[in-house]
Order: structure tokens, then C-alpha cells, then sequence
């Protein structure tokens, strides 16, 4: 299951797999990868998987649309906590 987290001025896309990042005072995920958009992303902005696909100069295609973590450690709710969607 996935879900998906914003993060203003951290360039996520450079930090290595295996990274570590704390969110809140309790949660911990670790980074395993960079993930993989599909066709499906046009549906957000027409031009946007043009945008996240890039071409080294070795021609490998690499497809940037974010990174993908497991949680290593879960946040501590709080019966104050407020929960969004």
C-alpha cells in the first residue's frame, strides 16, 4: 500500500537508497528507491512523463518521479493528533 508525503527543500531524488528521513518526532522511512512513473501520470498534466524521464549520457533512460521507502519505524499517535486526507 502506498502513501505519499510532500517534502519542500529536500532533493530527494539525490539522496542515496538506504537513506533515512524523520518525519514528526517518531516516524523513520528508509528510502529503496527511485520510483517508476507510467502512463497514468499524463492523466495529472499532459506533457509530465516527458518531464520526469531523462537520458544520461551513457542513453540510459532513467524515469524520476519521486522515491519510494518502507517505514522503519511507525509515528506515535496521540489521542491530540490530527489526521488529514
Amino acid at each position: 500500500m502506498s502513501r505519499s508525503t510532500a517534502h519542500a527543500g529536500v532533493d530527494l531524488l539525490a539522496l542515496p537508497t538506504g537513506t533515512r528521513l524523520r518525519l514528526g518526532q517518531t516516524a523513520v522511512l528508509e528510502l529503496t528507491g527511485l520510483r517508476n512513473p507510467c502512463r497514468q501520470i499524463e492523466r495529472v498534466h499532459d506533457g509530465l512523463l516527458a518531464a520526469v524521464v531523462h537520458r544520461g549520457e551513457d542513453g540510459r533512460v532513467t524515469r524520476r518521479a519521486g522515491v519510494m521507502g518502507t517505514v522503519v519505524r511507525r509515528p506515535l499517535r496521540r489521542r491530540a493528533d490530527r489526521h488529514t486526507r
